[in-house]
């Protein structure tokens, strides 16, 4: 059975080679007047244009029963511009949760610090109980570095690849597939490399898609479970293989005659590959043509594959050259 995939939160999704980190975790009790507990975890997502989006996460509670209170929260970085500024969460009489963010292109080497100042009063006035700073600072270690993620279309298959420069605690990759673009299903998973500083070349075959359209993403995870990676959203539709289009002869000397049935509407690349996938002639079939001659007469003898396509057709036929 398929596993569904739920779709992902929109800004991750328009990220390229978006990663997801949870750096740290920070807890502090404001000791002097028992009136709240704060912790702060910061969420960071690296983009492909080498900057970074952090979304902080403050999580609140009144521990001592006591009466309600209030914390003021500061957010800002090391040039000492605020990202947030004395802002008031009052009346905490429970537990509670604030998310600021995400403060988008960021540098991913800054340091970003959270303070905040604990209140007996309900409204954020009154005398400060305690007080609490948590600092974030770089450099980010990114599960991987990815150089590239390919799908390239065939006539009965689609064929993804992708290359890693870098993998730390990486444990498999799962490849998704979708028909709208939104909702993915896991159609397969790759074993990763753990930790590499090496080059690393993935491929895998998906010969089962849509006839219509099919959408694909990478999500790399983690030894520990969880996801470090999401790709950016790549689309792949099966070659039409062309029916239409006479090869003859196909035992030759010399020469041999492309022909089809009609005319066709745009230019096709004509490719002679040898038994053992060695290109060794190019051409181009011109549009509004509908025959042309290849000489082949430079070949040694053997057996050729003639590759006629463009961005949507494609058709191959086999011939033998039976003399040098």
């Amino acid at each position: 059975m398929k596993k569904v995939i739920k779709p992902l939160t929109p800004h991750i999704i328009r990220i390229t080679f978006a990663i997801v980190i949870s750096l740290f975790t920070y807890t502090t009790v404001f000791s002097q007047c028992s009136s709240a507990t704060a912790v702060t975890a910061i969420d960071v997502v690296a983009n492909e244009n080498g900057t970074c989006d952090f979304t902080i996460n403050l999580n609140y509670t009144n521990s001592s029963g006591s009466g309600n209170s209030s914390i003021i929260v500061d957010i800002y970085l090391s040039d000492g511009s605020y990202l947030v500024r004395n802002e008031c969460i009052s009346n905490i009489s429970g537990s509670g949760f604030a998310i600021y963010g995400p403060f988008r292109n960021v540098d991913c080497q800054e340091v970003l610090s959270v303070d905040w100042i604990g209140k007996t009063n309900p409204t954020c006035g009154g005398s400060s109980c305690d007080s609490g700073t948590f600092t974030a600072t770089g450099p980010i270690v990114l599960p991987i570095e990815l150089e590239s993620f390919e799908v390239e279309p065939r006539v009965d298959e689609i064929l993804l690849t992708w290359i890693t420069t870098t993998e730390s605690n990486s444990d498999y990759f799962s490849i998704e597939h979708s028909i709208d673009g939104i909702n993915f299903y896991e159609i397969e998973t790759i074993q990763a490399h753990g930790n590499s500083i090496e080059k690393h070349y993935y491929a895998f075959s998906h010969q089962d898609g849509s006839k219509a359209a099919n959408y694909y993403r990478l999500v790399q995870y983690d030894l520990d479970g969880s996801i470090g990676f999401i790709s950016e959203i790549k689309k792949g539709n099966f070659i039409t293989e062309v029916n239409n289009i006479l090869v003859y002869p196909t035992v030759f000397e010399n020469q041999i005659q492309l022909e089809f049935d009609e005319r066709i509407e745009r230019d096709r690349n004509i490719e002679v590959v040898s038994s053992n996938g060695v290109m060794m002639k190019q051409a181009i079939f011109a549009k509004d043509s509908y025959n042309q001659t290849l000489h082949l007469d430079d070949l040694v003898a053997g057996t050729y594959f003639i590759v006629i396509y463009d961005e949507i057709h494609r058709d191959v036929k086999r011939v033998i050259k039976i003399r040098d």
